[in-house]
């Protein structure tokens, strides 16, 4: 796998719900003619590096990366290379595609229930139109009483995860979920804001944001782990998480329809339980950068082919290309 071209874009779009989002995306050729696209986007606020830093670190690697002459050569770089997140995503999707290219699987999707809750109510009709079986509500942005007459909208309907992004304390937790049944829920995600507290929450709980800030995260008392391939990396980064006991559902950061295929593909390689994945993001993107955007159909996102619009793009030569 010898590369020939190795070049870097910056691009820009537009969620409905978060307004525009930067990023970067990575094309390389090989010397026996294969191709392949991948991504590497960190997110404002949420990744521990910035856009510019994922960019820099490309393109320092750009010039070793062209010159390995063997595998060996090439993971030797990388590993000595303190890769950020993103560009460990980015590049081992890079890597992936350019050895086996394949469209992944159909995968179930949780429609994603987010924004005021004006907004949520719009979008709820939606999410029935379209079939979907699974629901993440995100409540952080809704007073007690309006997250609580959402449910009520969606409880025995679908299968209703809520994730409270760490909102409450023990106390306000537990009364707020003493109202329903304790299988009412698939799981609550990241429910308290103080984690030495989460073994006396008696619900079903995922952790997010946890596995990215504890080194040894208590995942005796989780029944799902929500992996962002964009903020902990590819696939060799992501593998003991996969191996647990607990399932890992693997999520977007608002990537771009070529991020979106890639954490669908790398489901695939590391035959991750067919759990609903947290893909739903795409719906909120108003154009995407394929010439074919993925179709949402039935809560099932089916994969198109990394055929990219060129126009969408800008080439980045170096670091004064982001400015």
């Amino acid at each position: 796998m010898i590369l020939e071209t190795f070049r870097l874009f910056l691009f820009r779009i537009e969620f409905s719900s978060i307004g525009p989002r930067e990023g970067i995306v990575i094309y390389a050729e090989t010397k026996e003619g294969k191709s392949g696209w991948a991504e590497a986007s960190p997110l404002p606020g949420w990744s521990q590096e910035t856009l510019s830093q994922t960019a820099k670190q490309l393109l320092d690697l750009k010039v070793p990366l062209l010159q390995c002459r063997s595998v060996y050569e090439k993971d030797k770089i990388l590993s000595q290379s303190s890769l950020y997140p993103s560009v460990d995503f980015g590049l081992d999707s890079l890597f992936s595609i350019l050895q086996n290219e394949s469209l992944p699987s159909p995968m179930p999707l949780a429609a994603l229930l987010t924004g005021s809750f004006a907004e949520i109510q719009e979008q709820i009709p939606e999410i029935f139109k379209k079939k979907y079986r699974h629901v993440k509500l995100k409540i952080s942005s809704l007073s007690n009483k309006e997250a609580h007459a959402v449910i009520e909208q969606l409880i025995g309907k679908v299968i209703l995860r809520i994730d409270a992004n760490q909102k409450w304390s023990l106390s306000e937790a537990l009364s707020f979920c003493s109202k329903y049944p304790h299988d009412a829920f698939e799981y609550i995600e990241e429910p308290l804001c103080c984690l030495e507290e989460i073994s006396q929450f008696p619900y079903p709980i995922a952790l997010d944001e946890t596995l990215r800030c504890q080194s040894f995260p208590p995942l005796a008392y989780a029944c799902a782990q929500v992996i962002k391939p964009m903020m902990l990396g590819g696939a060799k980064k992501i593998a003991p998480y996969a191996k647990s006991k607990i399932p890992a559902i693997l999520s977007s950061s608002y990537e771009s329809g070529i991020g979106i295929y890639h954490i669908a593909r790398l489901a695939d390689r590391l035959a991750l339980p067919k759990m609903a994945i947290g893909l739903d993001t795409y719906r909120f993107l108003h154009q995407d950068l394929l010439l074919t955007p993925h179709m949402i159909d039935e809560g099932y996102i089916h994969a198109s082919p990394l055929h990219v619009d060129l126009s969408t793009l800008r080439e980045v030569a170096d670091g004064s290309s982001l400015g």
